[in-house]
Protein backbone atom coordinates (compact mmCIF):
# COMPACT_ATOMS: atom_id res chain seq x y z
CA UNK A 1 0.00 0.00 0.00
CA UNK A 2 2.45 2.57 0.76
CA UNK A 3 4.47 1.79 -2.28
CA UNK A 4 2.05 2.45 -4.81
CA UNK A 5 1.48 5.73 -2.56
CA UNK A 6 4.44 6.63 -2.94
CA UNK A 7 5.16 5.29 -7.17
CA UNK A 8 1.40 7.33 -7.47
CA UNK A 9 2.77 10.40 -6.16
CA UNK A 10 6.57 9.85 -8.24
CA UNK A 11 3.88 9.50 -11.19
CA UNK A 12 6.68 5.79 -12.07
CA UNK A 13 5.82 3.02 -11.13
CA UNK A 14 7.64 1.74 -7.70
CA UNK A 15 10.10 -0.92 -9.44
CA UNK A 16 11.70 2.50 -11.06
CA UNK A 17 12.23 4.41 -8.02
CA UNK A 18 15.55 3.94 -6.46
CA UNK A 19 14.39 2.39 -2.94
CA UNK A 20 17.46 0.29 -1.27
CA UNK A 21 15.37 -0.49 2.35
CA UNK A 22 12.18 -0.04 3.76
CA UNK A 23 11.98 0.31 8.19
CA UNK A 24 9.61 0.05 10.82
CA UNK A 25 10.57 2.53 13.60
CA UNK A 26 12.02 5.73 12.48
CA UNK A 27 14.69 5.93 15.15
CA UNK A 28 16.45 3.26 13.49
CA UNK A 29 15.72 4.83 9.74
CA UNK A 30 17.41 8.26 11.47
CA UNK A 31 20.55 6.39 12.44
CA UNK A 32 20.90 5.81 8.62
CA UNK A 33 20.15 9.27 7.90
CA UNK A 34 22.53 10.57 10.32
CA UNK A 35 25.65 8.55 8.80
CA UNK A 36 24.56 10.19 5.83
CA UNK A 37 23.09 6.72 3.76
CA UNK A 38 20.28 8.10 2.59
CA UNK A 39 17.04 9.91 3.37
CA UNK A 40 13.87 8.36 5.13
CA UNK A 41 9.89 9.45 4.05
CA UNK A 42 8.18 9.80 7.62
CA UNK A 43 5.51 11.76 8.97
CA UNK A 44 6.63 15.61 9.23
CA UNK A 45 8.14 16.44 12.86
CA UNK A 46 8.27 12.64 13.77
CA UNK A 47 12.13 12.08 14.42
CA UNK A 48 13.43 11.59 17.55
CA UNK A 49 14.21 14.80 19.65
CA UNK A 50 17.42 13.40 20.13
CA UNK A 51 18.24 14.13 16.18
CA UNK A 52 16.92 17.46 16.06
CA UNK A 53 20.02 19.15 15.27
CA UNK A 54 21.18 16.35 13.22
CA UNK A 55 18.48 15.43 10.17
CA UNK A 56 16.79 18.03 8.42
CA UNK A 57 12.77 17.91 6.92
CA UNK A 58 12.21 18.43 3.42
CA UNK A 59 8.56 19.02 2.39
CA UNK A 60 7.65 16.93 -0.68
CA UNK A 61 6.07 20.17 -3.20
CA UNK A 62 3.58 19.23 -4.15
CA UNK A 63 2.86 18.03 -0.37
CA UNK A 64 2.63 14.77 -0.12
CA UNK A 65 -0.34 13.66 2.69
CA UNK A 66 -1.70 10.69 3.88
CA UNK A 67 -4.05 9.27 6.22
CA UNK A 68 -3.68 8.06 9.01
CA UNK A 69 -5.67 5.28 12.02
CA UNK A 70 -4.95 4.81 14.98
CA UNK A 71 -7.23 1.68 16.56
CA UNK A 72 -7.76 0.50 19.87
CA UNK A 73 -10.24 -1.80 22.25
CA UNK A 74 -13.48 0.53 22.83
CA UNK A 75 -12.98 0.92 26.96
CA UNK A 76 -9.46 -0.28 26.87
CA UNK A 77 -7.26 1.55 29.46
CA UNK A 78 -4.09 3.27 27.58
CA UNK A 79 -0.37 2.96 29.02
CA UNK A 80 0.88 6.65 29.39
CA UNK A 81 3.23 5.97 26.30
CA UNK A 82 0.19 4.87 24.45
CA UNK A 83 -2.23 7.76 25.51
CA UNK A 84 1.03 10.58 24.47
CA UNK A 85 0.88 8.72 21.00
CA UNK A 86 -2.45 8.88 20.55
CA UNK A 87 -3.04 12.77 21.60
CA UNK A 88 0.07 13.79 19.70
CA UNK A 89 -1.31 12.34 16.80
CA UNK A 90 -4.55 13.86 17.15
CA UNK A 91 -2.84 17.00 17.71
CA UNK A 92 -0.58 17.05 14.61
CA UNK A 93 -3.76 15.93 12.30
CA UNK A 94 -5.84 18.76 13.69
CA UNK A 95 -3.24 21.47 12.96
CA UNK A 96 -2.45 22.20 16.82
CA UNK A 97 0.95 21.59 15.63
CA UNK A 98 0.72 23.55 12.39
CA UNK A 99 1.59 20.24 10.44
CA UNK A 100 -2.19 19.48 9.43
CA UNK A 101 -3.25 18.39 6.04
CA UNK A 102 -7.02 17.76 6.51
CA UNK A 103 -9.06 15.50 8.39
CA UNK A 104 -7.21 12.56 8.88
CA UNK A 105 -3.87 13.38 6.61
CA UNK A 106 -0.64 14.19 8.14
CA UNK A 107 1.93 15.88 5.82
CA UNK A 108 5.44 13.13 4.84
CA UNK A 109 8.76 14.49 4.43
CA UNK A 110 12.13 13.26 3.29
CA UNK A 111 14.15 13.04 6.55
CA UNK A 112 18.06 14.10 5.50
CA UNK A 113 21.20 14.81 6.66
CA UNK A 114 21.62 18.05 8.28
CA UNK A 115 24.68 18.81 6.33
CA UNK A 116 23.05 18.00 3.11
CA UNK A 117 22.92 20.87 0.41
CA UNK A 118 19.97 23.55 0.23
CA UNK A 119 17.05 24.48 2.82
CA UNK A 120 15.22 22.51 4.92
CA UNK A 121 13.53 22.74 8.41
CA UNK A 122 14.45 21.45 11.57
Amino acid sequence: MVKEFLAGWFGCPFGKLDVVANYNLIYNAAVFVEAGLGAAVCIDGMIPQEFAERVLFRPFAPALVSDVYLAWLKNAALSPAAATLVETVRAMSSGRHGRSAGSNGLLLSAVVPSDASGSGKK
